[in-house]
């Protein structure tokens, strides 16, 4: 299990800094940053990670401020925090991966115990810092050329019971859209969530913020959403509602440059589209059009890609396509990305 050199508090009550460090060989020389918030009464353990992607800045913002949002003395349980999950690629600007090999740790659980670094960083959050957790929230956003709508992706694992906690817990969040994996994408390497799904511990994956730089808007959505979450577990006071029902999205249909050019798109992280809508139109250096981009599909666009040149294949958007209330197909639509 992994050991933590506990530094001090921060000087609010229930508050403890530290430093993490796992057994696997592997990972000597290498620390993680802790904060953890004890409650005054036994309660419920929420695990809060962020920063897996180093440059979506908005979410390890706001995993640094929620000991300033959280008042100790009303919490039950205890809280702990990883604010920066991707420790090789500080002050590196490594978009999505871990520099050390290569790999997005985003889609690497359930990791292994004998495999490259990002692997086994996977294996040891899962087996390890999660293991204990009876909730776990992983805080991202958007990179260097991307704007995110804002949305949670939770997990189903075919268990009526689990399905239903896991979509009341990411409807408590707070977001404009809520993804519900389906059952069988547990299996697939994927997020934290799909790993931790087969566990029995829900997760979710929240998503807001835009090109890898700082949102103060962005930020106070992120905490909002974790103090939304605590108070429908029951680990803080109020109400854990504030808004209406999210729509609901199971499949994601993702969305690619059919050439290379220079990239102008037509709508915003977040719009609803319609089926042959223009989304993004590819042009040359000369400005003359090479390809125009159409939505497939009716539904939401989960990001928009900012940069102007892409090459063929690049990522353009990932339609969420609202699910079906009747009985559907358990085959996948969504395959993994190294992009978000």
């Amino acid at each position: 299990m992994p050991a933590i050199d506990w530094t001090g508090g921060s000087g609010r009550p229930g508050v403890e800094h530290g430093w993490l460090s796992f057994p696997d060989p592997v990972f000597e020389g290498w620390r993680w940053p802790v904060i953890r918030i004890r409650g005054d009464a036994p309660g419920p353990h929420l695990c809060i990670t962020a920063g897996v992607h180093i440059n979506e800045v908005s979410s390890i913002r706001a995993a640094q401020s929620l000991p300033a949002a959280i008042d100790a003395s009303g919490l039950r349980g205890t809280i702990s925090i990883l604010p920066i999950v991707n420790q090789p690629a500080a002050y590196t600007f490594a978009k999505a991966v871990v520099p050390i090999d290569g790999k997005n740790l985003h889609f690497s659980f359930p990791g292994a115990a004998d495999g490259s670094f990002t692997e086994r960083l996977a294996h040891a959050l899962i087996h390890e810092w999660f293991a204990d957790a009876d909730m776990v929230i992983d805080l991202h956003g958007g990179d260097f050329g991307e704007e995110m709508a804002r949305y949670v992706v939770c997990q189903r694992n075919g268990s009526a019971r689990f399905d239903d906690r896991a979509l009341d817990l990411a409807q408590a969040f707070g977001a404009d859209l809520v993804v519900a994996l389906k059952p069988d994408q547990m299996a697939a390497r994927g997020r934290c969530c799909t790993a931790l799904a087969p566990m029995g511990i829900p997760a979710l994956v929240s998503e807001a913020g835009d090109n890898g730089a700082a949102d103060d808007d962005a930020v106070a959505w992120h905490v909002a959403g974790v103090v939304n979450v605590a108070r429908r577990m029951g680990m803080l006071p109020g109400s854990a509602h504030p808004r209406p029902a999210s729509p609901v999205i199971d499949t994601y249909l993702w969305i690619t440059a059919p050439k290379q050019g220079l990239l102008e798109t037509r709508f915003a992280a977040g719009d609803r589209v319609r089926q042959g809508q223009l989304l993004a139109r590819l042009r040359d250096p000369f400005g003359a059009v090479l390809a125009d981009v159409l939505a497939p599909v009716d539904g939401y666009a989960m990001f928009r890609i900012s940069l102007m040149f892409v090459a063929e294949g690049d990522l353009v958007t990932a339609i969420g396509v609202p699910e079906d209330p009747r009985p559907q197909s358990t085959t996948s639509q969504q395959p993994t990305t190294e992009e978000v």
